[in-house]
């Protein structure tokens, strides 16, 4: 039974690190420029350049992912390119929200549940 339940823990890293890798891949190979973005169309290649370097987006893909996974899993996830703020702080913001509507629906699919298994049963 330990060897049961190492294999999947093991499996289960695995999978999650293939999924860290794939969704830091996906965000860095969708068109478009970050940091164009936020400077917008105008900015000079210096200011460009600058930006790029301050945000760590200079340094090769592999050591970005890196740094990426150690913010992951340290907790640190870095700050927001556009709202300047703690990306963690942003998440937990959502979050209340969010948990409020998931137990509002998980309430009522019980409801519904309740009453068409009652009805399923008359």
């Amino acid at each position: 039974m330990g060897k049961y339940i190492l294999k999947r823990a093991v499996l289960a890293v695995m999978i999650i690190f293939a999924i860290s890798l794939l969704t830091f891949i996906v965000l860095n190979v969708i068109p478009g420029d970050v940091v164009a973005a936020m400077l917008g169309e105008f900015a000079s290649k210096d200011a460009i350049e600058t930006a790029r370097h301050q945000l760590g987006l200079d340094v090769p893909l592999p050591l970005q992912y890196l740094r990426w996974l150690q913010g992951l899993v340290t907790g640190n996830l870095g700050n927001s390119y556009f709202q300047r703020k703690a990306v963690l702080t942003l998440i937990l913001q959502a979050f209340k929200y969010t948990f409020v509507m998931a137990i509002a629906a998980y309430i009522i699919a019980i409801v519904i549940g309740l009453l068409f298994g009652v009805l399923a049963a008359v």
